[in-house]
């Protein structure tokens, strides 16, 4: 299964082991280990699970929802079913909560791509919240706002929100640029940006492979791990593998007003889904 992002890179997250030289296998089991300790209960059980998901790879199923449903049967096996995800799904909100508060300015933020807003939650219960459906998993008490994707949310006001936060949220979008594009035009002072970067670092890289090969297993890493959070883990998010370096970002920033002003590589952070992770600061100039 080949996928083409909206800027024309091919990813194929699960043929990764045929695509892929067995010396750069390593980071991809390391995140199959990762993962499975975050969503079982016993090590034996998630060590069984790793080895269970790499051997699926070996012949990767002709569709997706066959894949899918394979990864979801191995994590049954274990023990595990989706709804037991949930202590490593609080853990990961409350994380990104701690990593994102002292870079708040001002009194009024929105969450643009809020997921389930259990983060903004914890940082403050009168954010707004914007996502491209409502996956809200309590009732919390903050405005809602549905975004299409394509014209920014007028009810949103042009700069009126303080600080926006873009938590993993631009390399879903459909169209980057545009979606970025809305941010800026709805932060007033500052956007806070956590997002998944192709800078993996890894042992396995320093092993002689070709700087090109590298550089294409670190793109190959980041899109198997966001499938494997949000398809297997999770039903229908929108996975578009729109993955770019953090100076790609700040580029794109810069041309929409905004300066960077601190870059934080967080590296692997969050255990249930261990993407290679950098915190941005961007502030209106």
């Amino acid at each position: 299964m080949k996928f083409t992002n909206s800027f024309g890179r091919h990813t194929q997250p699960l043929n990764i082991r045929s695509n892929l030289p067995n010396e750069l296998h390593a980071p991809f089991c390391d995140a199959l280990s990762r993962a499975a300790q975050a969503v079982t209960s016993e090590s034996i059980s998630a060590k069984n699970l790793a080895s269970a998901w790499w051997d699926l790879l070996a012949t990767p199923p002709a569709t997706e929802g066959e894949a899918i449903d394979q990864f979801r049967k191995a994590l049954h096996a274990a023990g595990e079913d989706k709804a037991g995800l949930s202590g490593a799904f609080d853990y990961r909100s409350q994380l990104i909560a701690n990593q994102v508060h002292p870079h708040l300015c001002g009194e009024s933020f929105l969450d643009w791509g809020c997921g389930d807003g259990m983060a903004a939650q914890l940082l403050s219960g009168q954010a707004t919240l914007l996502d491209i459906s409502d996956w809200r998993t309590a009732a919390l008490d903050c405005q809602f706002v549905k975004y299409n994707e394509k014209e920014f949310p007028t009810e949103l006001g042009e700069r009126s929100f303080d600080t926006v936060l873009a938590l993993t949220v631009l390399h879903h979008s459909k169209s980057p640029g545009t979606c970025l594009n809305h941010i800026s035009r709805a932060a007033n002072r500052r956007i806070v940006v956590i997002e998944s970067v192709p800078e993996l670092e890894h042992p396995a890289f320093n092993t002689g492979i070709s700087p090109q090969l590298v550089d294409f297993a670190r793109f190959e890493y980041c899109g198997f791990v966001d499938w494997l959070y949000n398809r297997v883990f999770h039903d229908d998010i929108q996975v578009t593998y729109n993955f770019l370096p953090t100076d790609s970002w700040e580029q794109m920033f810069n041309s929409a007003g905004f300066e960077l002003t601190e870059a934080m590589p967080l590296g692997i952070d969050q255990p249930v889904a261990p993407e290679w992770h950098s915190l941005l600061i961007f502030d209106r100039r």
